[in-house]
């Protein structure tokens, strides 16, 4: 059986159909028609074929024969289709259609020359106008080309079949319709959505290819990756791109019947070099008391570092970028500045080392320093503040006399409450303290204060009103002496 088309399609070249499919058709190179009752004829130039058997009329019986070349076949055919536009006359007209397996001239073919038909391929009925495609999948044979005739088997009184010949106009030609299987078509690829430049190596390709299953990439001048799932987008990095070059990314895709056409897509890469690097050891400290140190980073947009103690001049192997390094120095001579380089770099390249130095001390704590109040020389409270300085102090202790017991190690600090151990007046009383670091403890270090009681005084402390007195004087005589005694009560 056929299907049918109604209507004139005007989009009759080579289009893109469904996923992974697409048409191409070829118009018939040779169509003509015969008559039995005017068996010498040949009409092989005429615009239109008939296809009829009506002796009412007296038109006799008329047959129509086409050709198709292969000249567009394509590969990967799935279905192949004859596409014909017919007008009837009155009324409906059976037909059927066989193959051709002989060759035939289209301004020599007649009824006595004319073929006979080998293969049945349809019949069925054709009662409107308009387009009509047949389905000849099953039966195209050869290389060359395809022969077909159609004729009506009964007599129909005057009804009749008129066709389109390849002479008439141009959007009703007969043709045959190629469908076949495609591989991945349109391919596209932009690199940074079509960004002219860029800065970093890492780039982001939008992608597109109609019926693609895989793809696989090459970057400038590397191998073609391996094959991946389709996708429309992908992350990937320039490789080893020179600074202010232009870079190039080629794709291909492919499905299960071949490889697409070979896209690419460029960009300019201009890398920016790490700036305003700086380096600072144990926070910017002059001195330190062991070799391992503390770096502080900072180098915008470096990607990695690398290091150089300054008296070796080695460089380490590059790492990723850190804002904080420890290192040991490259040295351990006492009170000898040592200073550590440090390199940074990025896809755009490296920059000018920078440096820190700092000097190392192998040394107890020295200059120690302590002050009871102030140095002060006396005190009216045993509850006193030392006042402190030792260089290289970590910590420190303290011992009231030269008798006491030494508190406990704390952490070093410039000030210190303490008490005094006892409240005699008028007594010196001393304070001890020593400091110590990694490399050992200070010898004491002392200082003294004297603790005095606060007195009141009669003339200027104490406001006496005589009313407020009673006094009292007693004369005792003792042995020819006479003590005065002045008792003095004051009032209530």
């Amino acid at each position: 059986m056929f299907s049918f088309l109604y209507g004139i399609d005007h989009n009759i070249d080579p289009v893109q159909g469904s996923a992974g499919i697409a048409t191409v058709s070829t118009i018939a190179d040779k169509d003509s028609y015969i008559i039995d009752f005017l068996p010498f004829g040949n009409y092989g130039s005429e615009k239109e074929f008939w296809v009829m058997w009506d002796l009412a009329v007296l038109k006799g019986k008329r047959t129509t024969f086409l050709h198709f070349p292969f000249t567009d076949k394509p590969d990967n055919v799935i279905k192949v289709e004859i596409r014909i536009y017919f007008e009837i006359h009155i009324g409906p007209v059976d037909f059927q259609i066989f193959t051709v397996n002989e060759d035939w001239g289209e301004d020599t073919i007649n009824w006595f020359n004319a073929p006979i038909g080998d293969t049945f391929i349809l019949k069925d009925e054709i009662s409107e106008n308009g387009f009509y495609t047949f389905d000849v999948t099953d039966f195209i044979q050869g290389e060359d080309g395809f022969s077909i005739l159609i004729h009506d088997p009964t007599i129909n009184n005057a009804n009749w079949l008129i066709g389109s010949s390849r002479e008439g106009p141009a959007n009703k030609v007969p043709r045959l319709i190629w469908t076949y299987e495609t591989p991945p078509t349109n391919p596209k690829i932009k690199i940074n959505n079509d960004a002219e430049i860029t800065n970093f190596k890492s780039v982001n390709l939008t992608i597109s290819a109609n019926d693609a299953d895989e793809m696989c990439f090459k970057c400038g001048m590397s191998a073609w990756t391996s094959w991946e799932p389709y996708n429309t987008s992908k992350n990937t990095y320039l490789i080893y791109p020179e600074n202010n070059s232009e870079f190039t990314i080629h794709v291909k895709f492919r499905n299960s019947i071949g490889e697409s056409n070979i896209v690419n897509d460029s960009i300019l890469y201009i890398g920016y070099l790490p700036t305003n690097p700086q380096i600072q050891i144990n926070d910017g400290a002059q001195y330190t008391l062991t070799p391992l140190v503390n770096i502080s980073i900072f180098a915008k947009d470096a990607e990695e570092m690398c290091f150089s103690n300054f008296t070796v001049n080695n460089w380490s192997k590059w790492e990723t970028y850190n804002t904080t390094k420890k290192l040991f120095l490259a040295g351990t001579k006492n009170r000898i500045s040592y200073s550590i380089y440090a390199k940074f770099r990025n896809e755009a390249g490296e920059i000018n080392p920078v440096h820190d130095s700092i000097q190392i001390i192998y040394s107890q704590p020295f200059n120690t320093i302590i002050k009871i109040n102030n140095a002060s020389d006396n005190t009216y409270s045993t509850s006193i503040t030392l006042d402190i300085t030792a260089e290289l102090a970590q910590e420190m202790c303290f011992r009231n006399g030269t008798d006491g017991v030494w508190t406990s190690w704390e952490p070093y600090d410039t000030t210190k409450n303490l008490y005094l151990e006892g409240s005699e007046d008028g007594k010196k009383y001393s304070i001890y303290a020593k400091f110590r670091n990694i490399f050992g403890e200070t010898q004491p270090r002392s200082d003294d204060i004297i603790y005095t009681i606060h007195r009141e005084f009669w003339n200027n402390e104490i406001n006496l009103e005589l009313n407020e007195l009673n006094i009292i004087l007693m004369f005792i005589f003792i042995g020819g002496l006479v003590i005065i005694a002045l008792m003095v009560k004051k009032g209530r």
